[in-house]
């Protein structure tokens, strides 16, 4: 929704083909908040050594991070009246700067005035459409160029013209044999998932029939304690197999999880 409303606010068209039965995702469910430095001075420093300080971080992606977060934040609070108003300290943070908003559901909130902004122009105008229940199943070529995308609702095919931009997030719910998760992370394959029905990496598959690249697959994100990370990194108190222990500090999701027995300790 973010790519729609930019392309709304500099006079383009645009369609919303979402396979889910409604839009959001699981951004939606969200309870922590987005990471934003305070300043472009944190942006600039700390924020992106905080990138770079834990896992496999590529250090372009990692100046990019730092430069464009402080616009991005600014952007929903100037265009969406959003008040970010809380401020947190989440794991591999060096100081606070998970921010949500004061209502408590920061998904909810950005995504429905996301939603909202793009469903109003199509309310009044045809620059606009959003259908859900749309699945794409492939990619149209024409001299190595994407030029349509064909879609199946209800039973029915039916073919878009068109730039195509695709938007995709997890693939945590398609654990089957063949899945995005069983080719890149097979050892986790057996454990739980947050992950809504319908991220299942069908879109990541789309892209690489034609030829797009993926980075970065194998880091899948795990919460070892099954708590969401608003509750985990603030107030939790996680059961070991032996002790009771407190948690003081603030340890990033891979020491959590070793401390618990799901994945071995980092090197």
């Amino acid at each position: 929704m973010v790519v729609a409303n930019q392309v709304l606010e500099r006079g383009g068209r645009v369609l919303v083909l979402d396979k889910a039965p409604f839009c959001g995702g699981n951004s939606a469910e969200a309870t922590a908040g987005i990471s934003f430095p305070k300043s472009q001075d944190d942006a600039n420093t700390s924020f992106r050594d905080d990138v770079k300080a834990f896992g496999r971080s590529t250090a372009a992606l990692a100046e990019i991070l730092g430069r464009n977060s402080l616009p991005d934040m600014s952007w929903l609070v100037d265009q969406f009246d959003l008040n970010f108003s809380v401020v947190a300290k989440h794991a591999g943070h060096s100081h606070p700067r998970t921010c949500r908003t004061g209502d408590g559901m920061p998904g909810v909130t950005i995504t429905c005035a996301l939603i909202q902004r793009v469903e109003k122009v199509a309310e009044v105008s045809d620059r606009a459409r959003v259908v859900t229940k749309a699945e794409v199943s492939r990619f149209l070529c024409r001299q190595g160029n994407v030029e349509c995308c064909e879609c199946q609702k209800f039973g029915r095919s039916s073919k878009v013209y068109g730039p195509v931009i695709l938007c995709t997030g997890g693939f945590a719910a398609g654990a089957g044999p063949g899945s995005v998760l069983a080719k890149y992370r097979p050892d986790l394959m057996n454990l739980p998932t947050a992950s809504a029905e319908h991220c299942t990496g069908d879109a990541l598959k789309l892209g690489e029939d034609v030829g797009a690249k993926t980075l970065d697959m194998e880091w899948v994100q795990l919460h070892p304690t099954g708590i969401g990370s608003r509750i985990c990194h603030e107030v939790a108190i996680p059961l070991n197999r032996i002790p009771v222990q407190k948690q003081v500090e603030v340890p990033t999701q891979k020491l959590s999880a070793a401390r618990l027995g799901v994945l071995p300790a980092p090197e």
